[in-house]
């Protein structure tokens, strides 16, 4: 907007009826041009943020559609070993709604045989502390899930880093025969 009215309480009262910048009275063609030139590249940068973000939702509605119908039982760990995700295979393996999953230690479904490998493969992995684990990264192990009552069961469970700029692991879940 263009006014002669300098005042903090007129210039706001402009950007409330939706101004996005002034221009004071005398105008000045140089001024003019610059704040017209900011303005394009605002809107410019705008829609370019947009569109990416479009992208990205649209990215990560892909991803998650794979996910979440994947026939193989998937949750995501996060340190020290919790259960941050699940897809509705793992579930419906563990018979227990993903709300009373997310938050529990992946050890804790675990036949206790496994369960020390597993939490020094965590704290290897996500504190940094000396490598003692028998657990690697990427490969298939055989264990036995404890699931309701008390039930075990066999599964091969592989552990995959996700690579992101905070510590994550996907951990498929593959039926035994």
């Amino acid at each position: 907007f263009i006014t002669a009215k300098s005042e903090p309480e007129d210039i706001e009262k402009g950007f409330i009826h939706g101004a996005v910048d002034y221009i004071t009275k005398p105008i000045r063609a140089a001024e003019v041009l610059a704040r017209v030139r900011n303005q394009v590249k605002i809107s410019g940068f705008k829609r370019k943020q947009n569109h990416l973000v479009n992208q990205l939702s649209v990215q990560e509605n892909r991803y998650r559609a794979i996910l979440e119908s994947s026939k193989d039982p998937m949750i995501t760990l996060v340190p020290p070993g919790k259960i941050s995700w699940t897809n509705p295979a793992a579930t419906k393996l563990f018979d227990l709604p993903d709300y009373e999953l997310s938050g529990s230690k992946l050890v804790d479904y675990l036949d206790k045989v496994e369960e020390s490998d597993y939490e020094s493969f965590f704290n290897q992995h996500l504190f940094g502390l000396p490598e003692s684990s028998p657990i690697c990264e990427g490969t298939r192990y055989a264990v036995k899930l404890k699931l309701k009552d008390s039930k075990l069961i066999d599964v091969e469970l592989v552990l995959s880093k996700v690579l992101l700029s905070y510590p994550l692991y996907l951990c498929h879940f593959h039926l035994r025969e």
